[in-house]
């Protein structure tokens, strides 16, 4: 749902955007023109980052591994490391918002086209933060699986009236706050964009790197239990 509503707005900021171009453009070159490409990198990953934050949300990981219902253990007993599984789990659910991002950027290039590095810096940003919202969102799929279900939407659900993925769009809340407080905060005093980008990379590589190590001791748990 969140990939459709990005897409939407893309589409009418493009629509109308494409009314006032001529101004938009001459905006833009004066702005490109006076700012550093170091600059604009870091601004583009930030920009990358919220937008992958912000469809990262929606993420299907919580249930990856409950949706994989009574047949989990036939993947669990294959001769497969546990970072493959996670990773592939994460990649799989995040792959629909990454190409929803892809193409807002492709149409924001229908209004101006930056330096091809302005465009990588974005991906980057992109690609880490729904990395990092995926992983935080398995680590309640993982620590209350629902392998019992008779449906697959409440497979999607994770059981429990959809309770686990209620937390985890609370928990990614957390997150999304913590990153504008620090942000809001550093703005006021004065930072420039460089360091409040850097501040946020930190907080967002941090909870990578923590919530990824979780889901590797709980996916260890779960595969003992079975």
């Amino acid at each position: 749902m969140i990939d459709i509503m990005v897409l939407i707005i893309a589409s009418i900021a493009v629509y109308y955007g494409l009314k006032f171009k001529s101004q938009l453009v001459f905006a833009l070159n004066v702005l490109v023109s006076s700012t550093s490409l170091g600059y604009l990198f870091v601004s583009a990953f930030g920009v990358g980052a919220c937008l992958g934050l912000f469809c990262g949300l929606s993420s299907l990981t919580t249930s990856s591994v409950s949706r994989e219902g009574k047949s989990f253990w036939v993947i669990a007993t294959a001769p497969i490391g546990i970072n493959t599984h996670i990773i592939s789990k994460i990649f799989a659910c995040q792959v629909l918002h990454f190409i929803s991002s892809i193409i807002v950027v492709a149409l924001s290039m229908v209004l101006y086209v930056f330096n091809p590095l302005v465009y990588v810096a974005v991906i980057l940003g992109m690609a880490l933060t729904l990395f990092t919202s995926g992983s935080l969102n398995m680590i309640l799929g993982l620590i209350n699986p629902y392998f019992d279900w008779k449906t697959p939407k409440e497979a999607l659900n994770g059981g429990s009236g959809g309770i686990n993925i209620f937390i985890s769009i609370l928990i990614n809340y957390g997150l999304y706050g913590l990153i504008i407080f620090v942000t809001v905060k550093m703005i006021k005093w004065n930072y420039n964009i460089p360091y409040v980008v850097l501040a946020d990379l930190i907080i967002i590589l941090i909870t990578a790197v923590i919530s990824y190590l979780i889901d590797r001791k709980l996916f260890k748990r779960l595969l003992r239990r079975l």
